[in-house]
């Protein structure tokens, strides 16, 4: 794979991954075009770029959520602890995706499943936000509780399904039990940290014997390019999300599923 490939790979997994679109869809469309076989290991790689963009643009409130952990853990005071809370609440995808990642290459060769769920779940996001709008009365970042977590952590399970998307899953889940939308797209992604961290570092130890000089320099460039596209993303999601709804990706992923239709499904 040559250098233009894995720079748009990189700028795609960056620019979709925290859009509620699925970077894990659009990246295995864009490999089918480009003719590219890309490994597991690079495209699970690309994903380090985009958590080290969530955990610059968070870091101060990840400083904190560290720091109240680090206290609680000195007084034993676990009641509040949104660190402690996240990673339980990641451990369902964490499972479930260990146990089922063998049978999701099947998913991933097939377009038509893709169309299904980039349609189906894109309606499921923008429905639960218009039930969203009836909600009076909405909880703050600082009103979670464990239960938000671990429904948040549940629905992104989801997310193991190409076309479904983390970010959609995970806001949408916020959204579902009233919390705020700016506060459900932020607690969406720091519980995206974890859980990407695992699967690189899990993919890294797996896929060892396939480093190579050539994949060592694709990485080193798909990694810092999906950095700053991630950044990117991070920004649109908080920025365009925030005012115009899921209205506007229900439409793209609608056009995107058509696409797939009439290009990859001949």
């Amino acid at each position: 794979m040559n250098i233009l490939n894995t720079v748009i790979l990189a700028l795609i997994q960056g620019i979709t991954e925290y859009l509620p679109v699925s970077s894990t869809a659009h990246l295995l469309i864009a490999q089918k075009l480009l003719n590219i076989d890309a490994n597991v290991l690079f495209t699970v790689v690309l994903q380090f770029g985009t958590i080290m963009a969530s955990i610059f643009y968070f870091r101060k409130k990840i400083a904190n959520i560290i720091n109240n952990s680090i206290q609680n853990l000195r007084t034993k005071n676990y009641k509040n602890d949104l660190g402690l809370w996240i990673l339980v609440g990641i451990i369902p995808v964490l499972v479930i995706g260990y146990f089922v990642s063998g049978y999701l290459d099947v998913i991933y060769s097939n377009p038509q499943v893709i169309v299904f769920t980039t349609v189906f779940f894109g309606i499921v996001f923008y429905y639960v936000e218009v039930l969203y709008r009836n909600v009076k009365i909405k909880k703050s970042f600082e009103q979670l509780t464990i239960k938000n977590i671990i429904f948040i952590g549940c629905a992104q399970v989801l997310s193991l399904i190409p076309g479904v998307s983390r970010s959609g899953s995970t806001i949408t889940g916020g959204l579902a039990q009233g919390i705020k939308f700016k506060d459900s797209i932020e607690i969406s992604f720091l519980m995206s940290i974890p859980v990407m961290l695992a699967a690189t570092g899990y993919e890294l130890v797996k896929n060892l014997n396939l480093f190579n000089t050539d994949l060592a320099i694709n990485l080193g460039i798909g990694i810092v390019v999906a950095f700053f596209a991630g950044l990117v993303s991070i920004k649109l999601t908080l920025g365009f999300l925030l005012r115009k709804g899921f209205l506007p990706f229900l439409i793209y992923r609608i056009i995107f599923a058509v696409f797939i239709l009439l290009i990859l499904t001949k």
